[in-house]
């Protein structure tokens, strides 16, 4: 089972008792529990199906963590999303952001809106339709300054 974290949490997830300021959790549920669940606009499932077929080194990159494996619902099995370049796209975080924080998510949350019902907060569906997917943003580096900010590094030794 993926990890499971409280909506709208810090991120703290492999980090030890360090946390990223400024990111949230959205979509770390167990579908086999009680989760949030509705109805989402439809303009934020198009939003949504347009940032899964952004291609590798497009200018937005959201895609945090990419790992050689898919997506793995626990009722579905394996989940199978194409890229815009028709490749698999592996399995990975989402990192949503806004002017004043970012929203982690498991890309397995995608799945679980269009076939399990959940409904994320509002403000994460505010800050999806909010994006511009012709920014420069790349998860990674971002993921790395937080890192930074957290004191997280000062545990590696020099």
């Amino acid at each position: 089972m993926d990890a499971i974290f409280p909506e709208l949490s810090t991120y703290n997830r492999g980090m030890g008792g360090y946390s990223l300021k400024g990111v949230l959790n959205v979509g770390w549920v167990d579908i086999h529990a009680v989760y949030p669940q509705g109805t989402v606009p439809s303009p934020f499932l198009s939003k949504l199906s347009e940032i899964m077929q952004l291609p590798t080194g497009a200018p937005f990159d959201p895609f945090m963590e990419t790992i050689r494996e898919l997506p793995h619902c626990e009722a579905c099995g394996d989940i199978r999303y194409l890229r815009g370049d028709e490749f698999v796209r592996s399995n990975s975080e989402l990192w949503i952001p806004t002017a004043e924080l970012i929203y982690a998510s498991p890309l397995i949350m995608v799945h679980h809106i269009t076939d399990h019902g959940y409904c994320p907060p509002a403000e994460y569906i505010e800050a999806v339709l909010a994006l511009e997917l012709d920014q420069r943003f790349d998860s990674y580096v971002v993921y790395k300054e937080k890192l930074f900010e957290s004191g997280w590094y000062d545990l590696v030794p020099t």
